[in-house]
């Protein structure tokens, strides 16, 4: 039965969207955990990222249901939306606001600073989705620095609790807002069949899954591939996020020899992607920064091996079992990692296609800290 406890969920992205990845699919698998027990009410992009077009059959300014949830999608650009947004919340009246970015102007920036504005005593939490990694404030540092320095100087974060998915996750907020609780709960994995123990005919076919964008480190692994003596196929699935960097990959394309192709193969809705991944020899996830890796888990579940950044959380329950771990930054590490993959034998392929299960069941076991119902409960009870 649901609680009478209502929470505001601010997203960037949400469904039907699919193309902002691993975030949007954490962030409708914890509603789809609790949405049952909470009134949830949401309000989100009228688009999917990078599309210029709106939902079809989408109501502006109204509310629709998704299951339990109550979805509002807004024109972020729209100073009636904006206005329409503050004063549904101000009606809504929520016990909790739940924001799903640190950096995005419209589903953080704006709230904390309404929250500030109107001196509002409603418990606030926020998840950074890996945000304030090294890496990740290197990207477009300026702005970056200078929203952390008008928030520290307006005490923008007071009193705001945080969610993170890892401990690594934990520490980079912790570096930042040393008082203020964190909360670790590990993202939803959605699991829709089992792994797929067949072992691809080669030559190695490898898969990078994700939004193409410069911390996402595409182009090291296509420079790295020009190393590799064996045949190698290389497919690239996701949203062109940033065109520039994907002119450094397709660049970086040009110059590898002939055994090694890079192929691009557009994007792929989120139901389509376990089947995907079990036809591929390995996933490779070389991020600069995660927040947590949906992709990998979804990989591991679909019995399908991991080459994966060894920064990531994944690394110390993938390396031997079901992958291998490499330094995202240096080109001769990864280059020998490549090689090594492209030269293991089909019983090796077979022996970390059964390690998958066994890796991901670890995963769960060491990131176990509490539930979606949990992590609410907490934020509640502060």
């Amino acid at each position: 039965m649901p609680t009478n406890s209502r929470i505001l969920l601010l997203t960037d992205h949400f469904l039907p969207g699919f193309k902002a990845g691993g975030v949007l699919r954490s962030v409708a698998n914890f509603v789809e955990d609790v949405g049952g027990e909470y009134d949830i009410w949401i309000m989100t992009r009228d688009r999917d990222l990078g599309d210029r077009h709106r939902y079809p059959h989408t109501s502006k300014r109204k509310w629709s249901r998704h299951r339990s949830a109550h979805v509002a999608y807004l024109d972020g650009g729209s100073p009636r939306d904006l206005a329409w947004a503050v004063s549904e919340a101000r009606r809504i009246r929520p016990d909790l606001v739940y924001l799903n970015s640190y950096m995005s102007t419209l589903t953080s920036i704006l709230p904390l600073c309404v929250r500030r504005i109107s001196g509002t005593r409603t418990r606030f939490l926020l998840a950074p989705r890996g945000e304030l990694s090294d890496h990740a404030l290197s990207m477009k540092p300026t702005r970056k620095r200078l929203y952390r320095a008008f928030a520290a100087r307006t005490r923008l974060h007071d009193g705001v609790m945080f969610h993170t998915s890892t401990e690594v996750d934990a520490a980079d907020v912790a570096r930042y807002h040393p008082s203020s609780r964190i909360l670790i709960s590990p993202d939803t994995v959605r699991i829709p069949g089992g792994p797929n123990l067949a072992v691809p005919q080669r030559p190695v076919k490898l898969v990078h899954i994700s939004r193409i964008s410069p911390i996402k480190n595409l182009h090291r692994v296509i420079q790295a591939l020009a190393h590799v003596e064996t045949r190698v196929q290389l497919d690239v699935w996701g949203p062109i996020e940033d065109p520039a960097y994907w002119k450094l990959c397709n660049q970086a394309t040009a110059e590898l020899p002939v055994t090694a192709e890079v192929r691009y193969r557009g994007q792929i809705h989120s139901s389509e992607v376990h089947d995907m991944l079990g036809r591929y020899h390995a996933l490779v996830c070389c991020s600069l920064s995660e927040n947590f890796g949906q992709n990998v888990a979804e990989a591991l579940a679909a019995g399908c091996p991991v080459i994966v950044s060894n920064t990531l959380h994944w690394a110390t329950v993938v390396d031997g079992t079901a992958g291998w771990t490499v330094d995202p930054v240096n080109l001769q590490d990864l280059a020998a990692v490549l090689k090594m993959v492209t030269m293991a034998p089909d019983d090796e392929w077979r022996r970390l296609r059964i390690g998958c299960s066994t890796a991901l069941g670890l995963s769960q076991e060491i990131g176990a800290r509490m539930s979606g119902r949990q992590l609410i409960e907490a934020a509640l009870s502060s």
